[in-house]
């Protein structure tokens, strides 16, 4: 990839510098090749637009390079669709983690608990229980036969 600074202007009012550059390649470059190509800072760097003739090798990026991030965080609009896409992302990540956190609260807070170990004791009550609720109903059909 080949790259060539047709215009460099500095814009001192909105602390930035921009460029016009004409790029030779294969197939359309990727904004982080462009960036690459041209060794500037991934964070201050904002192409615009990168356009091109059909069946030509060349493209024309329009690039503009900030001086500091504040200028750059000031200057560049979002459209609404993204910054909708970044506060829904923000929200899901946020909701995650205090979901995690609350999991890792009640997991503390909570003892561990045995399971309780049967015995031969406990068999015998279960067994009477169900002969005394047997018992009710052949009293009930004794009844009932007398009157």
């Amino acid at each position: 990839m080949k790259t060539k600074i047709l215009n460099q202007t500095e814009n001192p009012l909105l602390s930035r510098t921009e460029l016009i550059v004409e790029i030779e390649s294969e197939a359309t470059p990727t904004r982080k090749e462009v960036i690459d190509a041209l060794k500037k800072d991934e964070e201050l760097t904002v192409i615009r637009k990168i356009s091109s003739n059909f069946g030509r090798n060349q493209f024309i990026a329009d690039i503009v390079v900030y001086k500091d991030k504040e200028s750059k965080e000031k200057y560049v609009t979002i459209p609404k669709k993204t910054r909708i896409k970044m506060e829904a992302e923000r929200k899901s990540a946020n909701e995650a983690e205090a979901k995690k956190k609350a999991e890792e609260t009640a997991a503390a807070e909570k003892p561990v608990e045995e399971a309780p170990v049967e015995t031969e004791e406990a068999k015998p009550e279960v067994e009477k229980q169900e002969e005394t609720a047997e018992q009710p109903k052949e009293e009930n059909k004794v009844e009932e036969k007398k009157e």
